[in-house]
């Protein structure tokens, strides 16, 4: 099946979508084979096949998403118990103004997530890195780049968090 489709307004700008894939209705699987989304200058786009499956709760096979120079990898089961991946990576703060057209930042983006459980009680690690992160325009540009690293255990319905925020000189 193919999909086509051009919105207006959506979060004030057009969204054009297309997307190619398969449907296996009695095996409940849907192929990805092509998908793009353009909105406020952006393309998203998928990077290569993808699986997702509804069978048995819901698994993702593959999922590679590209923006820019930034990727994003999701694989594994969500549903009923979660046991899955994602691996987000090459975010430039620039990518922020399509969004947030008053912000203006520059500096570099990563983050992974292991985790397990279930939805309603996940359970694993989430990292995020940034580095170089700084405003470039406005009241805020004097202030020096900042570099952050956090991580948080998830587990069921607690977490603990530990981040470090490092700008400037020492």
């Amino acid at each position: 099946m193919k999909l086509a489709a051009a919105l207006t307004g959506v979060g004030g700008a057009p969204l054009a979508v297309h997307t190619e894939a398969r449907l296996d209705v009695p095996k409940r699987v849907l192929a990805l084979s092509a998908a793009t989304a353009l909105w406020k200058g952006q393309t998203l786009r998928l990077l290569g096949p993808a699986r997702l499956e509804f069978a048995e709760g819901m698994r993702v096979d593959r999922l590679r998403l590209g923006l820019g120079e930034a990727s994003l990898a999701v694989g594994g089961q969500f549903a009923p118990r979660l046991d899955a991946t994602a691996t987000l990576r090459g975010v430039e703060g620039s990518l922020a103004r399509a969004f947030a057209p008053d912000l203006a930042l520059e500096g570099r983006l990563e983050a992974d997530a292991r985790l397990g459980g279930t939805l309603g009680e996940p359970t694993g690690t989430v990292r995020l890195a940034a580095e170089g992160v700084r405003i470039i325009e406005g009241p805020a540009a004097g202030l020096p780049p900042a570099r952050l690293d956090a991580r948080a255990e998830l587990a069921g319905r607690a977490a603990r968090l530990q981040a470090q925020l490092a700008a400037g000189t020492s």
